[in-house]
């Protein structure tokens, strides 16, 4: 397979090279950057892949503010400075097991944590003596077994996981402290809650951080003994780091997340709303005093959900991210009359990193459509003047000719819908193309202006690659979001359908190889659509969650109450209704389904269970699991490949009978 995938991918289409599989194993990847306390100094992970062990492989490296005098610092990955600067913690294998390492400018390393549970998130505490983190603690089965010895040199099988929990039966999250210098850490939570709300749509957010004394911590979670089988519920607490005394912060009922503390420490920044009925609401910023005074939403009228919140170093300005059509820009709003401002402004995805105490800027991992992930600075009084600092990728994208993008926006219904349509390379009018039409996941996601590997894998290999952000997408307001209501699949199913059309009005498409994938959410819409529409001639539904009531806790993590109230009841007929096993029957296009081989993310049985009901319906399907992933191919490079090489000839064989 793998001989003919190259055949197929890495014939040049141009005196540059197209994106094979070959490519995708040079890209490098940029995360977790960190700017010193005097701003000279940025540290910043640095992901390659490890094509010899098939694993992506995190080391950090420290430029100074300009990107200059590069140099590689250790394994690992999401460090941050002491407030002084004169030390460096990050995270990384010890043994096998993800530890807590700080480094003394001048002296040496220290593994600060050693239990065999390992950190999650940590930060400094104000005075840099501290490192509050947090961590899974492994709670007692529920049911203890008294079983037979087993003879001398028997070999039995291991005890049976067992829970009675709705989500994890392993433990609870919480919170620790610990010495700089080592030492036995401290749990500073307890109790049957985890510290950290769930469902925030914020990667890698750290769901806590010091009042300014230093004797306090403020998380977001839930304590209640019933939040997890609670969607979008959390709250703010502080919790005394002498005695463990919690007081509720936040008075207001909602979705509360992500404490930022202002610099002067008379404020704390963070995401969310107050409690609702549905699915998506746009997450404005707010703020409230430490004493749980002063509360205030900052960015109401934008109606786009602010995230990663940064505070400026005048303590009045606040620094956040948000997705707006297809975009991901950096703004700021004053605390003093709530005007946001556009930052960054372009078309491209930027997340915002940091804002620098000292120097006058801030950081963002920025890509385009055309350039992978870099590291980018820019002025805080002139945010739209963006410079690199890294140029990890620059050689690949100057050796690589890409797809070009064309934007889509056309009508279904009463709603207006935006898309990207991404070309082959050697793209022409007046030949016609097959076109793939990738779904996203969530369903409360956006396709996005930066790199998509995925996309430009499918163009490289010749196809019209379709991007779509139907209702129900984030990025477009609070109304659009919602917009499904409790049919879920519904009208992003017609906006799907709508926007096929509009492409193949243009004469470049080959109507007879039109195909459909996606993966989580995508999976499931993508089998919804071929369940409701005979115009595709075949579907790659990746890491699917096709039967809601088996999909506890709920559809693709989400619990019942926004889609449906009661589905075990009176509601039951909407909930099967509502599920692409429900219109198996109607399915006629050949069907690929890629799974991992775990429980974690989409439930492992959901995609052997829409295979057992095509092959049963004799609908042509094949059923590919990946190893070592749960879900989608994030874990192994290797699986990514096969999963794109896999759909590539399922698309062949569907039109032509052959691989």
């Amino acid at each position: 397979m793998f001989a003919a995938l190259l055949v197929v991918t890495s014939a040049p289409l141009s005196a540059q090279g197209t994106f094979t599989f070959d490519r995708f194993l040079e890209l490098e990847h940029v995360a977790s950057p960190a700017i010193s306390p005097d701003g000279k100094a940025i540290v910043y992970s640095r992901i390659q892949i490890n094509r010899i062990a098939d694993r992506y492989e995190s080391m950090l490296w420290q430029v100074d503010d300009k990107g200059g005098n590069p140099r590689q610092v250790a394994a690992g990955h999401d460090a941050a400075w002491s407030p002084d600067g004169k030390r460096l913690a990050w995270l990384a294998d010890v043994d096998g097991v993800t530890q807590l390492i700080v480094r003394t400018f001048g002296g040496g390393d220290v593994t600060v944590t050693t239990d065999a549970t390992p950190p999650i998130a940590f930060r400094w505490s104000p005075d840099g003596q501290q490192l509050a983190f947090t961590r899974l603690v492994p709670t007692a089965a529920p049911i203890r077994l008294t079983l037979p010895i087993p003879a001398e040199g028997g070999n039995w099988a291991g005890d049976p996981t067992i829970t009675t929990r709705l989500r994890s039966g392993e433990g609870w999250i919480q919170l620790f402290v610990v010495s700089a210098t080592g030492g036995e850490a401290r749990q500073v939570t307890s109790g049957g809650f985890d510290v950290g709300a769930r469902d925030t749509g914020v990667h890698g957010a750290i769901p806590f951080d010091w009042l300014i004394d230093g004797t306090a911590i403020v998380f977001d979670g839930r304590i209640e003994p019933d939040a997890e089988r609670r969607y979008q519920q959390s709250q703010l607490y502080v919790v005394e780091l002498a005695g463990g005394a919690l007081r509720r912060l936040t008075e207001s009922d909602g979705f509360w997340h992500t404490p930022v503390v202002s610099p002067d420490g008379k404020w704390i920044a963070f995401s969310g709303f107050v409690d609702g009925a549905a699915s998506y609401r746009a997450q404005p910023l707010n703020v409230i005093r430490p004493d749980g005074g002063g509360f205030r939403t900052l960015t109401a009228g934008l109606d786009r959900d602010a995230v990663g919140a940064s505070w400026d170093p005048d303590n009045q300005t606040l620094w956040f991210a948000a997705e707006d059509r297809g975009a991901i820009n950096s703004y700021s709003v004053s605390l003093k009359d709530s005007k946001v401002k556009s930052g960054s402004n372009g078309i491209h995805r930027m997340e915002l990193a940091a804002i620098a105490r000292k120097g006058g800027y801030g950081i963002a991992i920025r890509s385009t459509t055309t350039l992978p992930w870099e590291l980018v600075r820019f002025p805080l009084k002139k945010p739209w003047e963006i410079q690199p600092i890294t140029h990890l990728n620059e050689a690949l994208a100057k050796a690589v000719s890409f797809g070009e993008l064309e934007e889509v926006e056309y009508r279904s219904g009463d709603a207006l819908v935006q898309g990207w349509l991404v070309k082959p390379p050697n793209f022409s009018v007046g030949s016609t193309w097959p076109l793939h039409v990738e779904l996203h996941g969530g369903p409360h996601a956006m396709h996005h202006l930066g790199f998509s590997p995925t996309a430009q894998q499918m163009a490289a290999a010749g196809y019209l690659v379709l991007l779509l952000n139907p209702r129900g997408s984030t990025g477009y307001g609070s109304d659009f979001g919602a917009a499904l209501g409790t049919r879920y699949p519904g009208v992003d199913l017609d906006d799907v359908l709508a926007g096929v059309d509009d492409v193949i009005s243009r004469g470049w498409v080959d109507t007879t190889k039109v195909f459909v994938g996606g993966c989580g959410g995508g999976g499931m819409l993508a089998s919804w659509v071929v369940g409701r529409s005979t115009r595709f001639a075949a579907a790659s539904v990746r890491c699917p969650g096709n039967d809601w009531l088996a999909a506890l806790p709920g559809p693709l993590g989400a619990e019942e109450t926004p889609f449906f109230s009661r589905p075990w009841r009176q509601d039951r007929l909407d909930w099967s209704e509502r599920s692409p096993l429900h219109v198996v029957g109607a399915v006629r296009a050949p069907v690929l389904i890629v799974a991992g081989d775990c429980r974690r993310a989409a439930p492992i049985d959901e995609g052997g269970e829409w295979f057992s009901a095509l092959q049963l319906r004799g609908v042509p399907s094949a059923l590919a699991r990946l190893s070592d992933e749960c879900g989608a191919a994030t874990r192994h490079p290797s699986n990514w490949i096969r999963s794109r090489q896999l759909i590539l000839d399922w698309y062949s064989h569907a039109t032509t009978g052959t691989r």
